[in-house]
């Protein structure tokens, strides 16, 4: 579900293409683990990488929408230990 989401909401840029392609791959990673090891729903597992990529794309947002905040999103992010992808 979250895979039509991000496919259909995301701007035609790198970054957003770039996290698109790594959410795919942790879902599908997800849900085979999942499925192997018979450890929770392999369709929740799946769905789990969600907020971090919604995150992600978030902060990319602000990032192209206001340029003038770079320098304060770095630091919120330096502060709460956030790596950026």
């Amino acid at each position: 579900m979250h895979q039509i989401i991000l496919s259909q909401s995301l701007p035609a840029t790198p970054a957003f293409q770039k996290s698109y392609i790594r959410s795919l791959e942790i879902s599908h990673c997800a849900f085979a683990i999942s499925q192997v090891s018979a450890i929770g729903k392999p369709t929740k597992m799946a769905a789990i990488d969600l907020a971090h990529d919604l995150r992600s794309m978030l902060i990319e947002l602000l990032r192209q929408k206001n340029p003038w905040l770079e320098y304060l999103i770095d630091f919120l992010m330096l502060l709460l230990l956030v790596p950026s992808y």
